[in-house]
């Protein structure tokens, strides 16, 4: 399933995908959503290339899913600036990131839960987090 590059698409791709659905996020876009994503599927997978799979303004709340091979300047798998991360049992790993947080940024001060989540072989440094964790 393929999510245009505006915020309205990869909500109605999240609310659609199946069990173990792969969501192709559009080369080169910055989805910045303003409201919180539903929350993303069992098994999802969602794989950009040159963008960031995640950037969230909002609470956002993720369980056993893959964001793999995504890029971005700060949080190449999820870029959070201003609310509060959740997640449970996902893979975020091969990411890339030119400056901090190739798995996941949390810029915010707020507090970050990651149950059974595995970050590993993300570029720059796995998690750059300024809340607690």
């Amino acid at each position: 399933m393929h999510a245009p590059c505006y915020a309205a698409a990869l909500t109605s791709a999240i609310s659609g995908a199946a069990s173990g659905e792969t969501i192709v996020l559009a080369p080169g876009c910055v989805y910045r959503l303003a409201t919180a994503l539903p929350t993303i599927g069992t098994d999802t997978t969602m794989i950009g290339y040159d963008t960031g799979a995640i950037y969230n303004d909002d609470d956002l709340t993720t369980a056993d899913n893959t964001l793999d091979g995504n890029r971005a300047y700060e949080g190449g798998g999820i870029y959070e600036e201003t609310a509060a991360l959740d997640d449970n049992g996902s893979l975020i790993m091969s990411n890339a990131a030119t400056h901090l947080g190739g798995g996941i940024y949390n810029g915010s001060r707020v507090d970050m839960m990651l149950d059974d989540t595995t970050v590993f072989l993300n570029v720059v440094d796995n998690i750059y987090n300024h809340g607690d964790c």
